[in-house]
């Protein structure tokens, strides 16, 4: 097991998601993605696939992919452990030939990536968390059940507790705009989506970062008479 410890170089050493894409895909691949943890993961795990998507790569099942993603996990030891696991099993299919490159994304690789480099040298490139975006729509892949959908609204902690890893992996708290909301929602609701799942690690402090007053009530009136389907 590799010993992992707190990697205090700064978000911006990573690549980013969409320079990695940019600088070392060819066109025309074949990706499969692996998903671990939260809600919030599957949500940028769906950003991911949309930007590549848009790019002209193909997202496929991991047995025909040529190239594997896993969206990491590390804020609990378990979780932690779950992502080393999964890491493995892609390097080992690597070496098999099965996959041409294993890219780890996600927390883990945000908070643990000299450790990771270090330990697996057969990984091709760690791209951490992909930045929030405060009022860009990004393309989405959705991972969900097309009855409902998951909308990430804020990211981070507003509180800066000491025992918690969030605020440093994720950066300080990030709340989108009612109209980024919305738009995504509406776009949701014509494809006669049911269910919305909103979230955030903090949902209850939405909108203090932008306004400096909590805007959780004000979205949910928005989205309730913005809205046909849900």
């Amino acid at each position: 097991m590799i010993s992992i410890k707190e990697n205090k170089s700064k978000k911006e050493n990573l690549r980013t998601t969409r320079d990695f894409q940019q600088a070392q895909l060819s066109q025309g691949q074949n990706v499969g993605l692996i998903n671990l943890g939260c809600a919030r993961n599957l949500v940028d795990s769906q950003a991911i696939l949309g930007n590549l998507k848009r790019q002209g790569h193909r997202i496929v099942d991991l047995n025909k992919a040529q190239i594997a993603i896993v969206n990491t996990c590390g804020f609990i030891e378990e979780a932690k452990k779950e992502s080393i696991e999964t890491i493995l099993e892609l390097i080992d299919l690597k070496k098999k030939g099965r996959i041409k490159k294993v890219i780890v994304s996600g927390c883990l690789a945000q908070r643990y990536s000299k450790e990771l480099s270090a330990e697996f040298p057969e990984i091709d490139a760690l791209i951490g968390t992909p930045k929030f975006e405060k009022q860009t729509l990004l393309p989405q892949v959705y991972l969900t059940p097309p009855h409902y959908a998951y909308v990430k609204i804020c990211e981070s902690c507003y509180n800066a507790c000491s025992f918690c890893a969030i605020p440093k992996i994720k950066g300080k708290f990030s709340s989108r705009t009612i109209e980024s909301i919305l738009n995504e929602i509406r776009g949701l609701d014509q494809r006669k989506v049911k269910e919305i799942n909103l979230i955030g690690q903090d949902i209850t402090a939405y909108g203090m970062d932008i306004t400096h007053e909590k805007s959780l009530a004000r979205l949910l009136k928005e989205i309730a008479s913005g809205t046909e389907h849900i």
